[in-house]
């Protein structure tokens, strides 16, 4: 047996909606349940929850960033750094004082969708530039979001993790 009481509530949150996931979405031989509906439009919107993202990295903005994420934000980062959790702790992990950080491209290659309900995950591969004092790096890696409906039928991001290798020096 699995206890998520010892995890923060976010955490269990994202655990259990991935397990909702697993098991309801990805059993073939078992029918999803009648309460279980995600519609091509709900696809579409997360879709596009993405790309807000995405966009809202090469406007350089963080508020913007951070208006694609929930409250509970988990970040699940690479190289085994540990998670970083709700969204004033990820406004200081991604935006810390001092020189900016310049994005000058990113994408992510969304190659599956699916959910349940509010819930819904999206994993791809993503590529990203960045310049930040006057030196430039580059990576490319695999991502998985995990987005939540709210109350407004808006999708935001709840939870993220990427992998990848150490940065390139370009």
């Amino acid at each position: 047996m699995i206890l998520t009481e010892h995890l923060p509530r976010n955490a269990a949150f994202a655990f259990a909606g991935l397990a909702l996931l697993f098991v309801g979405c990805t059993a073939p031989s078992s029918p999803p349940p009648s309460a279980c509906v995600f519609t091509a439009e709900d696809e579409i919107s997360v879709r596009e929850a993405v790309q807000r993202y995405v966009d809202a990295w090469l406007s350089n903005e963080a508020d913007a960033v951070m208006a694609t994420l929930t409250e509970d934000i988990v970040l699940q980062p690479h190289h085994g750094d540990d998670p970083v959790v709700g969204a004033e702790a990820v406004r200081a992990w991604w935006f810390p004082e001092g020189p900016p950080t310049v994005i000058t491209a990113f994408t992510v290659e969304t190659r599956v969708v699916s959910g349940c309900g509010s819930l819904a995950y999206a994993w791809g591969r993503s590529s990203v530039i960045w310049t930040t004092e006057g030196e430039s790096f580059s990576n490319e890696g695999n991502a998985l979001s995990v987005l939540s409906r709210g109350d407004d039928g808006t999708w935001k991001i709840a939870h993220q993790i990427w992998n990848d290798p150490p940065t390139q020096t370009l």
